[in-house]
């Protein structure tokens, strides 16, 4: 419990940057892309109770689309940008080719993981987390 509470509270300071500088737009709304249910106690649970939280905080909607799998997430992404989400947190690695190309197409930020070298200023963020000890 203690390793899951300590990546919690990471993902959630995380969460709470991203939203902060959510890259100098008003957002309303934020949406998290996760392919597992949000009940895993693992990645995906930290990352949607993280989003959920930082949403809180900031006063704006928290929208979840979870279990979505590896598959191809960019119509996902795009029903999302389209119902007007501020900003798409692509919270699995295997969404990060869709979720930057989504982003340029729709001009809705997003944040991808572990892709230091995919930043884009105003567009495509970056985050690493970790949930283990050390």
């Amino acid at each position: 419990m203690s390793k899951f509470l300590k990546g919690s509270v990471s993902a959630v300071i995380l969460s709470g940057l991203l939203l902060g500088n959510a890259l100098a737009a008003e957002v309303k709304s934020i949406a998290i892309l996760t392919p597992e249910e949000g009940t895993d106690y693992g990645w995906n649970q930290q990352g949607i109770d993280a989003a959920k939280a930082a949403a809180k905080a900031a006063g704006v909607e928290i929208v979840t689309a979870q279990g979505l799998g590896y598959g191809d997430v960019r119509p996902t992404l795009r029903e999302l940008a389209a119902d007007g989400a501020s900003l798409l947190i692509a919270h699995a690695s295997g969404y990060n080719t869709a979720a930057p190309e989504i982003a340029k197409e729709t001009k809705v930020p997003v944040a991808i993981v572990d892709t230091p070298t995919g930043l884009e200023a105003g567009l495509v963020a970056d985050y690493t987390l970790s949930g283990h000890e050390g």
